[in-house]
C-alpha cells in the first residue's frame, strides 16, 4: 500500500491564476483549455469560482460576402448580420406591374405581379390541354 505522504494531489492554483490572466486578455474559455491541456468546462468552473466573465465570441460582421442572386454576375456586398444574404440591389422592393399597373413587391426577377403571373400560367396550361384534347381526338 502506498504512503499517503507520497500521493500526488493535483493542484489547480497554477490553472486557476493562468485561466485569471488568460481571461483578462480576452481569451475565451476553449483557447484556453486548449493551451493548458484541460478541458473547457474545467476553464468555465474555474472561471466562475473567481467570477470572472465569460468572453463572448468574436463578432464577424460587418464582412464582405457574395450576393446569393447571381443576375447581373457574380458580385459581393457588406454584410451586417448572417440573415443579411443579398445586396441592396437584390432585396425586394416594390416594382409596378406590366399587365396591371398595380404595385408589388420583387427582388428584381419579375416585371409581373403574382396574380398576373399566375393567370397567365393557367391561360398557357388551358392552351397546352387543348392541344392535346385536340390531337388525341
Amino acid at each position: 500500500m502506498a504512503d499517503e505522504s507520497t500521493d500526488i494531489k493535483p493542484y489547480h492554483g497554477a490553472n486557476r491564476a493562468s485561466v485569471a490572466r488568460f481571461v483578462k486578455e480576452g481569451m475565451r474559455d476553449k483557447d484556453i483549455a486548449a493551451m493548458l491541456g484541460i478541458t473547457r468546462q474545467r476553464v468555465e468552473q474555474l472561471r466562475k469560482a473567481q467570477g470572472l466573465a465569460r468572453i463572448p465570441k468574436h463578432n464577424d460582421y460587418p464582412k464582405e460576402r457574395p450576393c446569393i442572386s447571381q443576375k447581373g454576375g457574380v458580385h459581393t456586398f457588406i454584410s451586417e448580420s448572417y440573415d443579411h444574404q443579398r445586396c441592396d440591389l437584390h432585396t425586394r422592393h416594390i416594382a409596378v406591374c406590366d399587365v396591371c399597373g398595380h404595385n408589388y413587391k420583387t427582388n428584381g426577377y419579375s416585371t409581373t405581379c403574382h396574380p398576373c403571373r399566375n393567370r397567365a400560367n393557367a391561360r398557357r396550361q388551358r392552351e397546352r390541354q387543348l392541344l392535346q384534347r385536340g390531337l388525341a381526338q
